[in-house]
């Protein structure tokens, strides 16, 4: 069994709503598998478990975070991502060991997508490492701010989920590389990039938040 992880740093473009309908899906599709879902954040999310940040790192940096705690086997999932289906399989991948798992990044094959990270224990030398700072040194291509960081902590210990697990939504990525066939089964679908699917709802296959409803 495993812990689904996410982070929520206010001020940016994601707010509480986003993290409840992520929980809802997690709920619906855990397959037996999720013991529990956990929202690191700046602001409490009763009834959710909620871990504090305890530093006011930027954006998506605040993710690093996550890799202080011991939570056992962990799966993390962004809040711009879906949950479409069953996670069971996922809990079949090993992380004993140290062994580490991440979507591919379809943009930058062989790089990680760290929207959705599999892994045990904590590993708190990726966040201790990190100072603002060096967030210039990150915000170029090839290396791709917090993933590129947190990649360069792991590579040696990465792999790659295939594509029924984690896969990308954005239409230039929507054919697998080997047949050309859609992904219509993948548990995760990844929605990166622009627009997101809150300003675009016909290309989520989510549910809007109430901001976006107009409640």
């Amino acid at each position: 069994m495993f812990t689904v992880v996410t982070t929520l740093k206010t001020g940016g473009d994601y707010y509480k709503g986003h993290v409840y309908r992520l929980a809802k899906q997690v709920i619906k599709h855990n397959g037996g598998v999720v013991k529990d879902f956990v929202c690191f954040s700046d602001v409490d999310l009763d009834p959710i478990k909620t871990i504090p940040l305890k530093n006011n790192w930027p954006k998506w940096w605040s993710k690093l975070e996550m890799f202080y705690h011991d939570l056992g086997k962990v799966l993390n999932i962004d809040l711009d991502q879906t949950v479409k289906k069953d996670l069971t399989e996922i809990d079949n991948y090993d992380t004993t060991d140290g062994k580490f798992w991440g979507a591919e990044d379809l943009g930058a094959p062989g790089t990680l997508n760290n929207s959705v990270m599999l892994w045990e224990g904590a590993i708190p030398r990726i966040p201790e490492s990190f100072t603002e700072d060096q967030i210039p040194n990150w915000q170029t291509k090839g290396r791709w701010v917090d993933q590129g960081f947190i990649e360069h902590k792991i590579k040696d210990r990465l792999n790659f989920l295939p594509y029924n697990i984690a896969y990308h939504s954005q239409p230039n990525y929507n054919a697998i590389r080997n047949n050309n066939e859609l992904v219509n089964d993948t548990a995760i679908l990844i929605q990166a990039g622009q627009p997101k699917w809150w300003i675009k709802p016909e290309h989520s296959l989510g549910t809007l938040p109430p901001k976006y409803q107009g409640k």
